[in-house]
């Protein structure tokens, strides 16, 4: 049980690093083709 708690909490640190990853992707790819006015767009900059 203990082991097998270890191993998921190190999984989900992967996941948390591959996520962030893969969310600067799309963030930049959303910001570059949203308009300026959308709500969205601005959230994005201000996690980047």
């Amino acid at each position: 049980r203990l082991s097998a708690g270890s191993t998921k909490s190190e999984m989900l640190q992967r996941d948390k690093k591959y996520n962030k990853t893969l969310m600067r992707k799309i963030t930049s790819k959303l910001t570059k083709s949203a308009s300026v006015d959308d709500p969205n767009s601005s959230y994005d900059y201000s996690l980047q």
